[in-house]
């Protein structure tokens, strides 16, 4: 992560077969809960830290170590959405507004993403969830 990246636009994904399991071993998701909404530090996300988001010292990190299957970003922000998908991850969805609030649980957004997952067909073993900020 040396150089400052223009953000691209993200090529369309198939979601056909969306299982992330592998011939003879577990499969394992990463999951990074990124609102847009933070009231402390306003776009804290996005927030350049040394030319890059402070999102993408977690998302590049997570894609590079191999030890993902996949990595997934659930945002409300489609801004949050474009640099995710530019770092290496995949925003399958938006999550909506009501589950990212100040004081939304982690198990709302996370209850929604798992089972918006399973409705559009993956599959997993383990998910880890990492924190961007």
């Amino acid at each position: 992560m040396e150089h400052e990246h223009e953000l691209e636009p993200e090529h369309e994904r198939s979601t056909e077969n969306r299982e992330v399991r592998t011939a003879g071993s577990a499969s394992t998701v990463a999951l990074i809960p990124a609102r847009q909404g933070s009231k402390r530090v306003p776009g804290k996300n996005v927030r350049r830290l040394h030319g890059h988001p402070a999102m993408a010292y977690t998302i590049a990190p997570a894609v590079e170590s191999g030890v993902f299957d996949a990595v997934l970003v659930s945002t409300d922000s489609d801004e949050i959405a474009d640099v995710a998908r530019h770092y290496g991850a995949e925003v399958p969805f938006l999550r909506p507004a009501a589950l990212a609030g100040d004081s939304s649980p982690d198990i709302e957004w996370l209850e929604h993403m798992l089972g918006e997952l399973r409705r559009e067909g993956w599959t997993w073993d383990w998910f880890c969830l990492l924190r961007p900020t």
